[in-house]
């Protein structure tokens, strides 16, 4: 049969953070904000209109009852375009800002809805656990 190589490239940080992370507690922290997501495109005229940072943002598919980004009034339909600052453009932008570090505090999503910027604080919670 034909061989076939396959690589994957992880950064330092997170192989550093994971091993710390399993070390200390047995598992992985992340932050969790209750969302689903996915990957939209923002027309240019909005983009221009509302000075947004970049070409690309998260929708809200779902929205976790009681979870943290219920709890800060985000809703369906919502388009998350920036954390604290930094654009969000793909979900891996949204976990690289949700490390476990962040749990109980608070970060502010800059969200376009119904053509126009909103700004949420969230406070990031721990993912549930999940049953064995």
């Amino acid at each position: 049969g034909l061989a076939r190589e396959s690589r994957l490239a992880v950064p330092a940080t997170t192989v550093a953070r994971v091993t710390d992370d399993l070390l200390r507690q047995g598992h992985v922290s992340r932050g969790y904000l209750g969302l689903g997501m996915q990957t939209v495109g923002l027309p240019e005229a909005l983009r221009t209109r509302l000075g947004l940072p970049g070409e690309m943002g998260l929708i809200v598919v779902t929205v976790q009852a009681g979870g943290p980004a219920e709890q800060a009034g985000l809703l369906l339909g919502d388009v998350l375009v920036a954390l604290d600052g930094a654009p969000v453009a793909e979900l891996e932008d949204v976990q690289e800002r949700l490390g476990g570090d962040r749990i109980g505090t608070t970060v502010t999503a800059l969200v376009i809805r119904a053509g126009a910027r909103v700004e949420a604080r969230i406070t990031v919670g721990e993912p549930p656990r999940r049953r064995a």
